[in-house]
């Protein structure tokens, strides 16, 4: 909601590209194995049945994390927090293609907190993903949140209505980040672009970052 509003803000609305729920290609998900394409389960039924290359239906690896112990942690990476949840199969077939996918990036590498902080903070405080994103499911449907402002916005309740699956922009994502540039730099904001930091530390409660010159700033995201 928070990205559609800053869409609208932006003026891009008209450029929106959107997908609805229910489109073939929100629910035809493949991944490659052994040179074979498998069609991933999409549906609740397909859940039930072992489909290649599961080992077993989806199901069971759901029931089996609803058993399992929570170990104490503040970090792991996301393919071994996946697999210690679900199993090997669901971190290989499941979990690593969609983050080469969407991140280009190895989940074996990747921390957990990067892509599904929220998952690992359901089992460090329920013991389980499964019974603690059900508890947060019953708790919003008994005390539903105020509404963000955000949700006022028309692109996001026409998203909702629409039931969107995914959306993009015409001439694809790059156009709202050069966007969001100029309407930044028009405020007097200034952008470094290929910036070769040699290193940085905080000093003072300020961030100092030192490269082809010095930079000093208030807080710092990665």
């Amino acid at each position: 909601a928070n990205t559609l509003q800053m869409i609208e803000e932006l003026g891009l609305v008209d450029s929106v590209r959107s997908i609805k729920y229910g489109h073939p290609s929100t629910t035809n998900r493949m991944v490659l194995q052994d040179g074979k394409l498998h069609k991933l389960p999409t549906d609740l039924a397909s859940i039930f049945k072992k489909l290649p290359p599961f080992e077993k239906p989806l199901a069971q690896y759901i029931f089996k994390e609803i058993r399992k112990a929570a170990p104490k942690d503040s970090d792991v990476p996301l393919f071994d927090f996946i697999k210690r949840r679900f199993g090997e199969d669901m971190a290989n077939y499941a979990v690593d293609p969609l983050v080469r996918g969407i991140c280009a990036g190895n989940s074996k590498e990747m921390s957990v907190h990067f892509i599904a902080k929220y998952l690992h903070g359901l089992e460090q405080k329920h013991g389980s993903i499964v019974k603690g994103y059900a508890i947060d499911w019953m708790k919003g449907k008994l005390f539903p949140e105020p509404k963000t402002e955000a949700e006022n916005c028309d692109i996001v309740k026409r998203a909702r209505s629409e039931k969107w699956s995914v959306w993009g922009l015409e001439n694809g994502l790059t156009t709202f980040t050069e966007t969001l540039a100029d309407y930044l730099t028009s405020k007097g904001v200034e952008i470094y672009m290929d910036y070769d930091i040699k290193s940085l530390h905080v000093k003072n409660s300020c961030c100092v970052i030192q490269g082809e010159s010095t930079l000093t700033c208030d807080k710092l995201r990665s």
